[in-house]
């Protein structure tokens, strides 16, 4: 079975392209109208910077709210790494996910279907 990258590592694909095709510029001239105006990595084009939500559990819970699928925390956190939102220097990130999803589990505020965590909507 084929492995499907993570959103990183696909990103750092995009930015290859991008390069790739940037180079054939020199074999085909593009008119000024079209050329890419700004010159920032992709991961930052892909979602511009946004406020960060103040606490852990706040993150989170944008993160499910945005996407409006239930998530693997391995896919919340590479969703996290994407935004480029403050990561802590000493703490393993992952783990810091998953321990806040499971005090929100606790408190009721999302739900936990095959290991995918979603928002609880009110019955």
């Amino acid at each position: 079975m084929r492995r499907t990258p993570s959103l990183s590592e696909a990103l750092e694909a995009i930015e290859v392209v991008h390069d790739f095709l940037d180079s054939l510029k020199t074999l085909f001239p593009v008119d000024r109208a079209v050329r890419r105006t700004e010159d920032r990595p992709i991961s930052s084009r892909v979602f511009p910077a946004a406020p960060e939500p103040a606490n852990w559990r706040d993150r989170i819970l944008r993160i499910l709210e945005e996407t409006g699928q239930p998530m693997l925390p391995k896919d919340i956190t590479g969703d996290y790494l994407s935004r480029r939102w403050s990561v802590p220097e000493r703490s393993n990130l992952g783990n810091i996910i998953r321990s806040n999803l499971h005090i929100l589990k606790k408190a009721g505020v999302v739900e936990v279907r095959d290991g995918q965590y979603s928002i609880r909507r009110p019955a």
